[in-house]
């Protein structure tokens, strides 16, 4: 079994991202010596066309699975393995947004947002997830006519969607169902960039140790 590890990236990408990724790898490889993995990366500042040419890329290569890596994401060393036992043609994990309100990047089928809480488990069916870490069948993929990706508008919010939103709805449109991984969220984080205030450290000034510089 061929498997095609799709990286986009914009420049560069987090050194953590790629401690995780390189442990994944090595971790798989071992488990299971059988698997073909093969690396696809390209960066830009258009997402749609990045992810277009990995998915392109990796369909040229005849890989059977396409995992979808974004550059400013942790996760755990059995992400392969755990998505590949679920059996399901499209699943990904929950993470959140990197800006205000924060929220959940997945969308329940009621069209609300879905959260992974600490009592969170196991397979729900969604409309929608980020493609953060997201496991796909490459059989959908070549029966889909491009473009697979694009950005979109909604009248409703006023505002854009994303082309993870745009893959999603292309995918139910040929039958797929979309599947997001409670267990596997807990251990998956998005990283971020905050500015920080003067009140971050006045909030925390009573929980830190005193030290001896401080008298």
């Amino acid at each position: 079994m061929k498997i095609g590890i799709c990286l986009p990236a914009f420049d560069q990408g987090s050194s953590w991202f790629a401690y995780d990724l390189a442990g994944m790898l090595a971790y798989t490889a071992r488990a299971f010596p059988d698997i073909e993995l093969r690396r696809f990366q390209c960066s830009g500042t258009w997402l749609p066309q990045v992810r277009h040419r990995l998915v392109t890329a990796a369909l040229k290569a005849d890989c059977e699975w396409l995992l979808f890596l974004d550059s400013d994401m942790r996760l755990p060393v059995q992400t392969l393995e755990h998505l590949l036992a679920r059996c399901k043609s499209v699943i990904a994990a929950n993470y959140t947004a990197r800006q205000p309100p924060f929220c959940p990047t997945a969308v329940g089928l009621d069209g609300q947002r879905v959260y992974t809480d600490y009592q969170t488990s196991g397979l729900v069916e969604v409309l929608s997830a980020g493609m953060g870490v997201m496991l796909v069948h490459a059989a959908l993929l070549r029966s889909i006519a491009p473009p697979w990706f694009m950005l979109t508008w909604s009248e409703k919010v006023q505002d854009y969607g994303g082309e993870d939103g745009y893959f999603c709805l292309k995918l139910r449109e040929a039958g797929a169902k979309i599947w997001l991984d409670h267990d596997l969220s807990h251990d998956v984080t998005h990283m971020g960039v905050i500015e920080l205030e003067q009140s971050h450290a006045v909030k925390m000034r009573h929980t830190l140790p005193v030290t001896e510089e401080d008298g």
